[in-house]
C-alpha cells in the first residue's frame, strides 16, 4: 500500500497542471499522512512546488486545545496551510485564527501578501453565514469559503428551501470575500 501511495504522489508531483493539493483529514486526523504527502510532493522529480492545504476536524469535535495543537502539528509536518471547517460563529472564527498566531505562522492575506501560510476558514452554519461580513473583516484569513453541502444540512425546511438557503449563503460569503478581496474556494 505504501509503495502504491508513493507512486501516486510521484505522479501528482510530476504533473505541472497541479498547483496545490487539498488533503482532507476532517474525518480521520493523521499527521503522519501530511509528512508522507509533503515528502512525496516535494521529491526531486517534482515539476514545481505544490501547495498543501490540510483540512482538520472542526473545533467543536475535539475542543480548542486539540485543534490548536493540530494546527501547529500540521504546519510543522510540512503543510502550507490548514482548513478549519464548520466555523459556527464570529467568536469561533477569532479563536481559529488565534491558532495560527500561536503557531508562529506568517499568514498570507490581502493585507499581508508576503505571508507564507494559508489560513482557511469554512462557514457551514447559518449563524456563521449571518455573520459573514464580520468574519470576512477579521485580520489573518487567507481563504474564506462556504461549505454548501453542510450548510444545506444545517438549514431547516423542505429540500427546495434548504437548497435555496444554501445557495443564498454561498452567494453571501462570495460577496463578502469579493468586498474584502479574500480568496474564496467555492465547493
Amino acid at each position: 500500500a505504501m509503495r502504491h501511495q508513493r507512486q501516486q504522489l510521484a505522479v501528482l508531483a510530476e504533473n505541472p497542471l497541479y498547483d496545490y493539493l487539498f488533503l482532507n483529514l476532517e474525518e480521520k486526523y493523521d499527521p503522519e499522512a501530511v509528512k508522507q504527502v509533503s515528502a512525496g510532493l516535494r521529491s526531486p522529480t517534482a515539476v514545481n512546488r505544490k501547495t498543501i492545504i490540510v483540512r482538520i476536524p472542526p473545533i467543536d469535535k475535539d475542543g480548542a486545545d486539540a485543534t490548536r495543537a493540530r494546527v501547529k502539528e500540521i504546519l510543522a509536518a510540512g503543510a502550507d496551510g490548514v482548513t478549519l471547517p464548520h466555523i459556527r460563529n464570529l467568536e469561533e472564527a477569532r479563536l481559529a485564527l488565534s491558532f495560527f498566531t500561536e503557531a508562529g505562522a506568517n499568514v498570507w492575506s490581502p493585507k499581508n501578501p508576503r505571508g507564507e501560510t494559508i489560513a482557511m476558514l469554512m462557514v457551514e452554519d447559518p449563524e456563521a453565514v449571518a455573520q459573514a461580513a464580520q468574519i470576512a473583516d477579521l485580520p489573518g484569513i487567507s481563504i474564506l469559503a462556504c461549505g454548501i453541502g453542510s450548510l444545506r444540512g444545517a438549514i431547516q425546511g423542505t429540500p427546495e428551501e434548504k437548497a435555496a438557503g444554501a445557495e443564498a449563503g454561498t452567494q453571501k460569503v462570495l460577496a463578502e470575500t469579493k468586498r474584502t478581496k479574500l480568496a474564496n474556494m467555492l465547493t
